[in-house]
């Protein structure tokens, strides 16, 4: 757990959902994007995306140095057991972490959702950004295609893979909403509740760690124009909007971050430079159906991890804008 009130990196961190955060101490480059903070299962180990650096931190988040160099569309880093992470990009990047080691590899889809298998970190499933399914049982270096795709021509936002169950997938399209797989890809059903005639973008998915049947996700209506974080108790079957946009601020494509033990919480997060607004950390909670807010001075956080060994503690992946 961090115990300083200053760090030196591009993530902060607070105890006390975001009315107090650690200052950083150093100077960042204008407008570098913190795209994904990520906790290793081994103590105080975190990884960071901070253009053009795969960054880490052996101190809890207190202190940050450069691991490697990556490539500028890497997004999105999924941890793996025995302290290994898995990273791709929105034009085809892949890579896989260990043991302080970068290796590239080469994925046959460019990949929208990764998935680990939690007993063997060399067996990996990914969905593409045309919905096909595949799996590796070697690490990413091998590659076999699973199912058929939900739709024909299918543009996918994001996938979201269970993290107990790889079987268990959930995918945000373009126009046509969402569809859930129980079977790895093999077969498909669409979700219903995302707008009254079905037609919705679906930009994030979030299943919750703590509960399966508990999905999370963030969509537009199409025929009015509508955005909501939807949520959902059967696994992505059925969504029913919860928070809308006169309630909070929802934006394409909204980092969602689902509590890793209380299947009941979700932290969302919203914020610009523009005329110094600075940034909103929201708290819903399902059950009381209670949105609380916090605001601080940053300029916008881009990403959102909880610590494992206390998920009271949550890391935000920091950007310090300049935009006029």
């Amino acid at each position: 757990m961090p115990s300083c009130p200053v760090v030196y990196g591009p993530v902060t961190y607070t105890r006390d959902d975001g009315r107090t955060l650690a200052r950083i101490g150093v100077k960042l480059p204008y407008n570098v994007y913190t795209h994904s903070v990520l906790a290793l299962d081994v103590p105080n180990v975190l990884l960071a995306l901070f253009d053009p650096y795969v960054v880490v931190s052996v101190d809890a988040g207190c202190s940050w140095e450069a691991l490697a160099t990556v490539p500028g569309d890497l997004l999105t880093l999924i941890a793996a057991p025995g302290a290994r992470a898995y990273g791709y990009g929105n034009e085809g990047s892949f890579l896989r972490i260990e043991a302080w080691k970068v290796t590239y590899l080469s994925a046959p889809v460019v990949i929208t959702g990764l998935g680990v298998d939690r007993l063997n970190p060399s067996h990996i499933r990914i969905c593409g950004s045309d919905a096909t399914v595949w799996d590796s049982q070697d690490a990413g270096s091998t590659w076999e295609r699973r199912g058929a795709v939900p739709v024909n021509n299918p543009s996918v936002y994001t996938a979201a893979l269970n993290k107990i169950n790889l079987d268990h997938i959930v995918v945000g399209l373009t126009s046509v909403g969402s569809y859930v797989s129980f079977d790895g890809g093999l077969n498909w059903t669409a979700s219903t509740g995302l707008a009254p005639d079905a037609w919705a973008n679906v930009m994030t998915v979030q299943i919750s760690p703590a509960d399966g049947h508990v999905v999370w996700a963030m969509g537009i209506e199409l025929g009015s124009g509508d955005k909501h974080i939807y949520h959902s108790v059967d696994g992505g079957l059925s969504f029913v909007p919860v928070i809308d946009e006169g309630q909070a601020n929802i934006v394409n494509g909204q980092v969602l971050a689902a509590h890793p033990t209380n299947p009941n919480l979700l932290y969302f997060v919203f914020g610009s430079s523009f005329g110094g607004y600075g940034t909103d950390v929201y708290k819903y909670h399902f059950a009381r159906n209670r949105l609380t807010r916090t605001h601080n001075d940053f300029d916008r956080f881009v990403s959102i991890e909880f610590s494992p060994a206390d998920p009271s503690c949550i890391y935000f992946g920091v950007v310090d804008e300049n935009i006029e």
